[in-house]
């Protein structure tokens, strides 16, 4: 079964990054001299960054991985396949 908090983080990196190709699309000529635009873009970049580290955040939580030791590599357990249920 799904979770639903992955689902719904990764709704809503889905609707930022469109949202950043859309407000782009429309400006990339004038980019440099619309703020509101550079706005738009940076806000839904930032919001990809917390949503991404949430989403991370819950993964690890849910697969009980712990807090990860100082100098372990992250390929050290082999492959992650975070989308299939433990």
């Amino acid at each position: 079964m799904p979770d639903d908090v992955v689902l719904n983080k990764v709704a809503s990196l889905e609707r930022c990054i469109q949202r950043i190709r859309q407000v782009y699309s429309l400006n990339d000529q004038n980019l440099y001299e619309n703020l509101m635009a550079q706005e738009s873009i940076l806000l839904n970049l930032q919001r990809t960054c917390e949503v991404s580290i949430d989403l991370a955040m819950h993964v690890v939580r849910k697969r009980r991985w712990g807090v990860p030791r100082a100098g372990t590599p992250l390929n050290c357990c082999g492959p992650m396949d975070i989308w299939t249920a433990n």
